[in-house]
């Protein structure tokens, strides 16, 4: 396996994979806040920072390792490894398997593409959400490219009591609406902003941005007199999962190209209900009407109505926030992506296409 800095979905499901008897060797950066997890399960790894995609040294080290340890599949889990061990490949016999977490930007007259999702030594593409697959699809075979999610853990996430956030200004007891994101303008926190515009001060909803802000009308808005007091921010937070247990409900207004945004994910992992876009994956993990409200992208007026309906409704947002914690658990399960990752290895050596109908979702 080749990777960069672990996420802890990702760490889990290796080590999980790895105590169930699948000999693994990875390569990634040792210095990821959960490689422990990877050290605990007693995974084999080298460091190995790959800092572009055309690497001659991460290109060599991983042509070293395939030599060494003579896999029977290569998986890999970022851009730049999957750009690096296809040279590495040349020879050997193993299948590479790599993971998409976005829609867009693969194209006949990119080679970039060509020389990564393109690619004809891939074997299997596996796509962090049906949207992701089924884009994927429109470039590579439809057996080639498969959904498998990540898997989460609520326990992870549980926090003893909710964040305190009146240290930015929101009132106790407040209706708390909250993003977090890197928000870029595809990510629409401007649209998040309009839509608190529309709902009435006396509602007391207060909107929360978690994350580095990089579009100048929302830095304008945390000006604007109108919205002093019911909009704030917090800049960038390491600790922006533990802020959102202060959160009644979470937005991700995005305005397309979205995966499976594990913000949303970490949020209804401790009960809290979204509001999302139908941008991308996103419909896949809030059900309209049972954990969440699914809203059209870019439409203000859709979002302002969804949160005033569960502003004014505690019972709706409690029940809504029940659902959004037995979503995680019962379809974004850390063993249910390490059974299916297993299932795809056995599938490619045995010959079998990545992805059958039967098997998929």
């Amino acid at each position: 396996m080749v990777t960069g800095r672990s996420d802890r979905p990702e760490a889990h499901c290796i080590a999980g994979l790895h105590r169930d008897g699948v000999e693994i060797h990875l390569l990634g950066d040792t210095t990821g806040p959960y490689f422990g997890i990877l050290q605990t399960a007693g995974v084999a790894a080298d460091h190995l920072v790959i800092p572009h995609r055309a690497s001659i040294p991460a290109i060599l080290a991983i042509r070293r390792a395939i030599r060494t340890f003579r896999p029977d599949v290569v998986h890999v889990f970022t851009n730049k490894a999957l750009a690096c061990s296809i040279p590495a490949l040349l020879g050997s016999r193993a299948r590479l398997v790599c993971y998409r977490g976005t829609t867009g930007h693969l194209s006949a007259w990119d080679p970039g593409s060509w020389f990564s999702y393109r690619h004809p030594r891939v074997a299997a593409v596996i796509g962090v959400s049906d949207a992701v697959r089924d884009y994927v699809r429109t470039v590579r075979r439809p057996d080639q490219v498969l959904t498998i999610r990540k898997g989460h853990d609520p326990a992870w996430y549980a926090a003893p009591v909710p964040a305190d956030l009146t240290e930015f200004g929101v009132p106790r007891g407040a209706f708390v609406v909250g993003m977090v994101a890197n928000m870029r303008r595809l990510k629409g926190a401007h649209v998040l902003v309009e839509a608190l515009r529309q709902l009435p001060p006396e509602l007391g909803v207060h909107v929360l941005l978690v994350g580095q802000i990089r579009d100048p009308e929302v830095e304008a808005a945390l000006r604007d007199s109108t919205l002093v007091g019911r909009l704030h921010a917090t800049g960038f937070r390491s600790d922006a999962t533990r802020l959102m247990s202060g959160f009644t409900v979470s937005v991700m207004p995005s305005l397309e190209r979205e995966g499976l945004p594990k913000a949303v994910v970490e949020s209804m992992a401790q009960g809290i209900p979204a509001v999302v876009s139908s941008a991308g994956g996103l419909p896949e993990l809030v059900e309209d009407g049972v954990c969440g409200r699914v809203v059209p992208p870019g439409d203000a007026a859709a979002l302002a109505a969804a949160l005033c309906e569960m502003a004014a409704d505690p019972e709706l947002v409690r029940r809504m926030g029940r659902q959004s914690l037995a979503q995680i658990k019962t379809k974004f399960s850390v063993t249910g992506m390490q059974a299916e990752t297993r299932a795809l290895y056995e599938r490619l050596l045995a010959g079998q296409p990545a992805a059958r109908p039967e098997t998929e979702r």
